[in-house]
């Protein structure tokens, strides 16, 4: 039988850093949108009357999962509600539960919603992606739960596949293009140097530090200080 804990203050998420960082290798979730370090970033960011929640699951003492959430209250069709979903932030482009027995381990976390904490209104598992392995197994479960849910696509992603180098495929584009692509990097390059570093594996990611935390400056902004 599995044991959830769960991680309510910065400080025990702070500490959590080590185990985190082997169950994201243990479950094959190298992405650092999945990484201690993002949802470090995510956490220090929340807003007024958000509350973290991070779920651990531990079989015999041992980590064999972890799910990054948050309660908040929210409005739904104009009626307040007390909703817990994916801890995020609006530059996460995906979220996803660590966890090296899905199956099981969904069970244990909606069941854990159902008798123990239940606290909530609405769960809300945004921004799966749809190549998740939990997303085919999350009906499943909560069918045999019985619990009441719906699958919804709330956004795509677009990308462009480019059949030819980069050089051959800018010097297609228009002026216009062209033009835009440089008014771009001029203001990228005003912030200050650009470093691009590849990270396979999630201990990697230590070396990023907060840095997560310095993506984007508002367009005409004068602050020194990218945000979130």
């Amino acid at each position: 039988m599995l044991q959830i804990d769960e991680i309510r203050t910065l400080r025990e998420f702070e500490a959590l850093r080590d185990t985190w960082r082997e169950l994201q290798e243990a479950a094959g979730a190298r992405s650092i949108f999945l990484s201690h370090e993002w949802f470090l970033v995510c956490a220090h960011c929340l807003m007024q009357g958000q509350q973290l929640l991070v779920l651990v699951l531990r079989r015999g003492g041992r980590p064999v999962g972890a799910v990054p959430l948050l309660s908040q209250r929210v409005r739904l069709r104009h009626l307040p509600a007390r909703q817990i979903g994916f801890l995020e932030n609006p530059l996460t482009p995906f979220v996803d539960f660590l966890l090296t027995e899905p199956e099981e381990g969904l069970a244990a976390v909606l069941g854990y919603f159902r008798e123990t904490r239940t606290d909530w209104d609405l769960i809300s598992f945004a921004k799966l992606r749809q190549d998740s392995p939990h997303l085919e197994l999350l009906p499943r479960v909560l069918d045999r739960q019985r619990q009441t849910f719906r699958v919804v696509t709330v956004s795509q992603t677009p990308f462009l596949r480019i059949q030819q180098s980069w050089e051959d495929f800018y010097q297609s584009k228009s002026q216009k293009f062209k033009k835009t692509r440089r008014s771009v990097a001029n203001r990228i390059e005003r912030l200050g140097p650009v470093t691009v570093e590849l990270l396979r594996r999630p201990a990697e990611t230590a070396t990023a530090g907060g840095e997560p935390a310095k993506l984007e400056t508002p367009a005409g902004s004068r602050s020194a200080h990218p945000r979130i």
